[in-house]
């Protein structure tokens, strides 16, 4: 019933909307300051396409900037910030906060001078403790919150190259390596579906991290919510006692719904999608999740949709804005929510 309320509501507000900005109500980004949430999207999607720049600066107050090795490290002597600055550059000029992700990240976006070197296990080690070191001290102060290592396969659950070539216990190395470089950042540790009780990723990201926990080594999980409501159902109850269990901060940091698999009309599967971003914040607002950062602005550029591959397809729709960067139920249904946090505040 609260489900269908919500959706009644949603396309009443829907109705009522001229355009995707109202200047006569206020945006997601002066809602979760006043809700003293961070609401943001990953930064290369909002900066490198011109017209996402307008809508992203608008509506977050929170950016992750990828610091994939692939973008910053040509060969085994150089660092190239120049990528990474420009983003950080145009998010702190929109008074962002921001994540930085992520420092080590095995199963992809990794240099073919560095996967297919003729290194030892120790050359790999110090490399990967001379890139943490390099970057997290270049930054600290102006970046302080990273994801150290994301979905790390130390069970061998899919190829890992940092566990191939250095072992399990790369991960404390790279969290011990980023808490002497600034002992005073936030850490993170980044996995997927990890968010319900029966996810795939669940029990293995308990596991990693309890014992990083006991050392001090970690300061909360960046998990990444990419759902889809056509191949799972999410209840309230079951994903809040899943992120209590973990017994860190919680970070949502890749948020979409994917509706690829979700059957009906335009309509009835964006009403399921709004419902189902609406649960995600509400639950981040019961538990004090910090941030909510969505991976992708608009259904245009989305990594789920644009360029064509194995995990994209046309009809997943998976943002907060359409093709049009026209607000969706989606967006109507967190304005709606944290218009009323705000009021009770």
């Amino acid at each position: 019933m609260k489900a269908k309320i919500i959706a009644i509501i949603v396309l009443c507000l829907l109705i009522g909307a001229a355009s995707a900005h109202d200047t006569d109500r206020p945006t997601l980004r002066e809602l979760a300051d006043q809700a003293g949430i961070y609401i943001g999207n990953v930064v290369s999607d909002s900066y490198e396409f011109e017209d996402n720049r307008e809508v992203g600066a608008r509506e977050f107050n929170f950016g992750t900037v990828e610091f994939y090795w692939f973008r910053i490290r040509p060969d085994q002597e150089t660092y190239d910030f120049s990528y990474v600055d420009e983003q950080l550059e145009w998010a702190e000029s929109h008074d962002m906060a921001i994540l930085g992700h992520a420092l080590v990240y095995g199963a992809a976006v990794n240099p073919a001078w560095f996967t297919e070197g003729d290194f030892t296990r120790q050359e790999y080690i110090d490399i990967m403790v001379d890139h943490i070191s390099t970057v997290v001290s270049r930054y600290a102060g102006r970046v302080d919150t990273w994801v150290v290592t994301n979905e790390s396969r130390i069970d061998g659950g899919w190829y890992d190259f940092f566990l191939d070539k250095i072992g399990p216990e790369y991960v404390e190395i790279a969290f011990a390596t980023a808490r002497q470089a600034n002992p005073d950042a936030v850490l993170l540790y980044g996995d997927v579906d990890n968010e319900t009780s029966e996810g795939e990723f669940t029990q293995f990201t308990r596991d990693l991290v309890r014992p990083l926990a006991e050392q001090g080594l970690i300061d909360g999980l960046s998990m990444q919510f990419h759902l889809n409501p056509g191949l799972r159902t999410y209840e309230r109850q079951d994903m809040i006692d899943t992120l209590l269990a973990y017994e860190l901060p919680i970070y949502i940091t890749e948020l979409d719904v994917d509706l690829r698999d979700t059957p009906g009309t335009q309509q009835e599967r964006w009403a399921i999608q709004g419902d189902l971003y609406g649960l995600v914040l509400e639950i981040a607002l019961e538990l004090d999740v910090p941030v909510i950062n969505v991976w992708g602005l608009s259904d245009r550029y989305s990594w789920k949709e644009y360029p064509a591959g194995e995990t994209s397809s046309p009809i997943s729709d998976p943002c907060l804005f359409d093709e049009d960067l026209q607000p969706k139920p989606a967006y109507e249904a967190w304005h709606a929510i944290l218009t009323k946090a705000v009021s009770t505040r």
